[in-house]
Order: structure tokens, then sequence, then C-alpha cells
């Protein structure tokens, strides 16, 4: 990650294909634009995150062909391995969630109503503890209001990652310090709340893909219904019939 810094760019031998400065992308629904480069190593830091977990931000971007290079191997190797975490997690908490749905949900009648009742709470919990509740602090800190801090954590948990509001730019409407150690923790609390949020959002798939129906692969014909075998007949009957 450290090839991404403005310095180490700017000292090392420039291609022509190398930018010469750090580029500006101007943000519609900012007050500022972000910058293409990360300011501190946890920016890089988080640059990483965005791109293993294929969310995506486009506030920082690699400017020169070896960090492309890098970037690409890097997501090659690190969203399987997110994908798998995720799976591996999203199924023990869903195991737990099935386990709470036996002991608390057996007067719901039938399997798909327990199943339901049990999607429709875990979706209420996210609502509020992933999404509604890191959106307040969210807009607290980054100072805009309600309606952005939960879009922004909805976008990011479900990887969409638009990019029109990204977190860690701005401090109550201050441009924040990036050499502060609390900024630094700031990042490493976004880190670890995208991957419980994107947790959250495995868990709901495990929920769901368990009561849907498997699905036949291409390719593979329906079974017929087997008919019973006629009873043999002996030789010569029908001979003796047509006779």
């Amino acid at each position: 990650m450290f090839f991404l810094y403005p310095d180490l760019i700017r000292s090392l031998a420039k291609p022509p294909w190398c930018c010469q400065d750090c580029e500006v992308k101007e943000n519609r629904n900012a007050t500022a634009p972000f910058p293409l480069v990360p300011r501190s190593y946890f920016e890089s830091f988080f640059y990483m995150m965005s791109v293993i977990t294929t969310i995506g931000y486009g506030h920082i971007v690699p400017v020169n062909g070896f960090a492309k290079f890098f970037t690409a191997i890097s997501a090659n190797f690190g969203i399987p391995l997110v994908i798998y975490i995720l799976a591996h997690f999203g199924s023990k908490v869903s195991n737990l969630v099935l386990e709470g749905e036996d002991r608390f949900l057996r007067r719901v009648p039938g399997p798909y109503g327990r199943r339901t009742v049990t999607v429709m709470l875990v979706e209420l919990f996210g609502l509020f503890f992933i999404l509604m509740v890191p959106g307040s602090i969210f807009a607290r800190l980054e100072g805009w209001n309600f309606a952005d801090g939960t879009w922004y954590a909805f976008v990011s948990v479900t990887t969409i990652g638009f990019g029109d509001l990204v977190s860690g730019q701005r401090y109550a409407g201050v441009e924040a310090d990036p050499n502060l150690p609390l900024f630094n923790f700031y990042i490493l609390c976004k880190c670890c709340y995208i991957l419980v949020g994107m947790t959250w959002v495995a868990t709901l798939w495990f929920l769901i893909a368990d009561v849907l129906p498997p699905v036949r692969p291409e390719g593979q014909q329906v079974q017929k219904a087997e008919e019973p075998e006629p009873e043999p007949v002996p030789r010569g009957t029908l001979l003796s019939n047509q006779a």
C-alpha cells in the first residue's frame, strides 16, 4: 500500500503513463473534493479494504501502472478470501439464529411461517443496529444529516458503494486531519463495521436460501415417473389368440 503515497510516486522515475500530480475528483454531494491519493497509511489501508470487499467507493484510486497491477493481484486473492470468510461467519450466525427459531418460535404454524418471522426479525435487527444506529453516528461525525448517514451505511454493507458519500473526509463539517491517532482509530472502526454489516447480509442470504427450492443443474433432464412393468406373457399365447 506504500506505493499509493504521492511523495513516493513523485520520487520515482515516472513513465509517460504515470500521473504527475495528485488528481482531484469533484463530488457533487460534498462540500470539498475527494483526493484520489490517500493522505495516510490508514487511508491506504481503507482503500485496500474497499477493494477486497468489492465496495469500491472510488474516492481513492491507483495512479500509476504498478499500483493498478498490484491492486488487481490483491483483488484476485483478497476477494475470494473475503467471500469465504463471510460465508463461514454467515453460516455460523445463521445456525445460531435457527437454534433460536426452534426454541422461541415453536408456536408459529408451519416451517415457512417460522422462517418468515425469523427473516423479518433479523431484518429489523439489522435495520436498527446495522443501518440506523451507525448511520446516526456517521451523520454526527461527518456533518451529514441522518438520511445521508443511513444511506452511506446501507451502500457500504451491501457493497454497492456508489461513492456519492465517503466517510473520513470531514469531521463535523471540518476537513479531517489524517495525522490524528483518533482519526486512524476511526478508520479501523469503519473496517470492522463493514465486516460486521456484510456478515449480517450473508446471514440473511443463508436464512432465505435455506427455504428456497433447489435449482436443477442446466442440461439435466427431468426424470419421468416410473411405470409398473407389465407382467410377462407366456410364449404362444398371442399366436393362439390371433388364430
